[in-house]
């Protein structure tokens, strides 16, 4: 093993002679030396120092001090013969950003299972975990102002997605358990950002809001994949003061400094049939219902903003054109030039580009390999506005524990490697060396990665998986939707006037 056994490499270490011999039957903790040292520059970078009578973490701040002990943690798991080689290791981050999404809102994870996906992203010093908690199938917050969310919104019937088990599904998360995962995550150091998605994706507000869709009538709570056509008015006064409200408790219970506001796939042919949108358009000199998205969206980050806060949103809020730059765009699919443009006029990305980083794809679509050799970077975009990465897994057909740690366990590796370690750093095979030294201590924190046969996608049963996928995705029925979405869109734009 070219390098050492710790994920993610570190950036320096040097080795020296000699051993320091772990205690037998004992604790390492009280015999670590802690060092806070001002002289090293970071909040997130560390050093580790092994001599034969001491190990001593230094850092500038108590999570650089946290960061040195996960790496002094994989050496002591790696190690043979109750002893660790002498060593320095200087270390500290490549992207400040290195980050996980749950999608909570398509199926709903106990507490103790995000808390196992915690254990094992912190292990490898990710530090923001991306909550998404609203969309089409469920509204996972506990909403005290709006308590029809979660009579209403927070089940289904039936658990959806081509099962045929009969009842509810569904529930939301108390404040209490919000604020019980918030405390574990910042215990180790990892940033909350919850996700309200917006305009579109909000199936489950509407069933239990109709009055904030353009039609107003009753719909339901769906149970499949794929875009439903259902979004909120944004030209009624009332809308955007009723999501207001909802951020106003969002920002109650979630205390860190970035809301994620959505924005992706918004499908608009409701708008050009809206008279109140129409209305709004015309009045302010609009060309499509893009731009009536845009006012909507810095309407929402102007206000979190005002209340001392930053929103982050998907890149699919650029299509009417540039977002002021306090805003942070993550991209995930589409213009990337436009997403470009943004860093390029002075504002953040975070990088979660589908095809490398969407751990709900199979291996057969997304090996692992793939993800690993991944360069967070955009053609036009400035690499000092890329502020990090972000692997998301969305649970349309992920709902039991098993499935989950294998989609997010070994990538959250590959991913961690990507945004921690520099390009030059980088070994594919020294990289799998050091994973086979990891899986040992995410199996002890109850998470059993994805077999090593299925990570490069040639094995049978992850070809399987890739069928079974590719069957899900793209039945008849959503397939259907998502071309009527499309079709109504140009339809009724073209028939208003309005441009595409």
């Amino acid at each position: 093993m070219r390098e050492l056994p710790i994920l993610p490499a570190p950036r320096r270490f040097w080795r020296s002679d000699g051993f320091f011999l772990l205690p037998e039957g004992g604790s390492l903790v009280p015999l670590l030396s802690r060092r806070i040292d001002p002289a090293i520059r970071g909040e997130e970078s560390y050093r580790l120092a092994i001599r034969p009578n001491e190990v001593v973490l230094s850092a500038s701040t108590q999570r650089g001090l946290f960061y040195a002990f996960q790496s002094l943690k994989q050496l002591v798991a790696a190690s043979r013969g109750g002893k660790l080689p002498c060593l320095k290791i200087e270390d500290s981050p490549r992207f400040p950003v290195r980050a996980f999404m749950l999608d909570s809102a398509r199926h709903r994870q106990p507490v103790e299972t995000i808390k196992r996906v915690i254990d094992g992203a912190a292990l490898l010093k990710m530090n923001v975990f991306h909550w998404h908690l609203s969309d089409d199938q469920g509204f996972r917050f506990e909403s005290r102002k709006y308590p029809l969310l979660n009579r209403v919104g927070s089940f289904r019937d039936g658990e959806g997605f081509g099962s045929k088990r009969p009842g509810r599904y569904g529930g939301y998360y108390t404040r209490e358990e919000m604020a019980e995962i918030i405390r574990y995550c910042h215990q180790k150091y990892i940033k909350v950002v919850p996700e309200l998605d917006l305009p579109g994706h909000v199936s489950a507000i509407l069933a239990s809001y109709p009055s904030l869709s353009c039609h107003g009538r009753a719909i339901r709570v769906r149970g499949g994949n794929g875009i439903y056509p259902d979004i909120l008015c944004p030209s009624r006064p009332e809308v955007p003061d009723w999501v207001k409200g909802l951020l106003d408790e969002i920002m109650e219970v979630f205390p860190d400094d970035e809301i994620h506001l959505g924005g992706d796939e918004v499908p608009k042919g409701q708008w050009y049939c809206c008279p109140d949108c129409l209305a709004h358009m015309r009045a302010q000199g609009m060309q499509n219902a893009e731009e009536l998205q845009r006012a909507f969206t810095l309407s929402l980050c102007d206000y979190i903003q005002s209340r001392g806060r930053r929103a982050i949103v998907w890149n699919d809020s650029l299509k009417a054109g540039a977002l002021p730059p306090q805003v942070t765009v993550q991209y995930w699919l589409g213009d990337k030039k436009a997403a470009a443009g943004h860093a390029a006029a002075g504002g953040n990305l975070i990088l979660s580009e589908l095809k490398y980083m969407y751990a709900d794809y199979p291996f057969g679509l997304m090996p692992l390999g793939r993800t690993y050799h991944y360069e967070p970077s955009l053609p036009g975009a400035p690499p000092e506005n890329i502020r990090g990465v972000e692997m998301p897994v969305w649970t349309e057909f992920i709902g039991d524990d098993k499935t989950l740690f294998a989609h997010l366990f070994p990538r959250l590796a590959a991913v961690a490697e990507v945004g921690w370690s520099e390009k030059a750093r980088k070994s594919s095979a020294d990289f799998l060396l050091r994973l086979n030294a990891l899986l040992p201590q995410w199996e002890r924190l109850g998470i059993t990665a994805a077999p090593k046969k299925d990570w490069n996608g040639h094995s049978f049963s992850a070809l399987r998986q890739t069928l079974r996928f590719l069957l899900q995705t793209s039945n008849i029925e959503t397939v259907r939707r998502q071309v009527s979405n499309m079709k109504e869109a140009r339809v009724h734009a073209k028939k208003q006037g309005f441009s595409l």
